[in-house]
């Protein structure tokens, strides 16, 4: 066995345990390579942003269901951490609760076609909601929805509008991680 976790475990050592299971049993052999790449940069739109410092964390936070509002959004309870986004029939409610903008930076990776860095330079956590209407939902749902009824803005705009925050494209050097082999079957346990 290459490493049991524990309760105790700190993220980093899972990280590395499961790096070593994953080489060992594919015999996966990769090597670091950077290289320029096209990125969006998070950045603080003209106007300053529009964002709510967050409360401080509580020790204690009652479990229980999480409603949503009169327009949609989850109502996330004080004091916890969480990012809840919600996509249905092309639009898109994301409710957030002491986010930093590194967090907001990386979910907004994981939705566009390329990496964002948050380059607001603003510290600290936050809460917030952006709505914003995401074309590549549209239907999927079944529903039908005309460009000219969507009253919400694309990512883009609802960025700036709702939250006073910007993307801009640009170019930066990223850390590639680049698999030189690996074996199709894994070894035996």
């Amino acid at each position: 066995m290459l490493g049991t976790a524990t309760s105790g475990s700190a993220v980093n050592q899972l990280k590395i345990m499961l790096q070593n299971l994953v080489r060992e049993r594919f015999g996966l052999t990769l090597h670091h390579e950077s290289k320029e790449a096209p990125v969006y940069f998070l950045v603080v739109g003209k106007n300053g942003p529009k964002l709510t410092k967050a409360a401080e964390a509580l020790d204690q936070v009652a479990p229980g269901p999480v409603a949503r509002d009169k327009d949609g959004y989850f109502d996330l309870p004080p004091g916890a951490p969480d990012f809840v986004g919600l996509g249905t029939n092309g639009s898109v409610r994301v409710s957030a609760r002491m986010q930093t903008m590194v967090n907001l930076a990386d979910k907004l990776g994981l939705t566009l076609d390329r990496p964002v860095l948050d380059k607001t330079g603003l510290a600290g956590s936050y809460d917030f909601k952006l709505g914003y209407a995401d074309q590549r939902l549209r239907g999927s749902r079944g529903g039908a929805s005309t460009e000219a009824s969507d009253p919400e803005p694309d990512l883009s705009d609802a960025l700036q509008r709702q939250l006073g925050l910007k993307l801009e494209s640009g170019n930066e050097l990223l850390d590639f991680l680049v698999v030189d082999s690996a074996n199709k079957i894994p070894t035996e346990n």
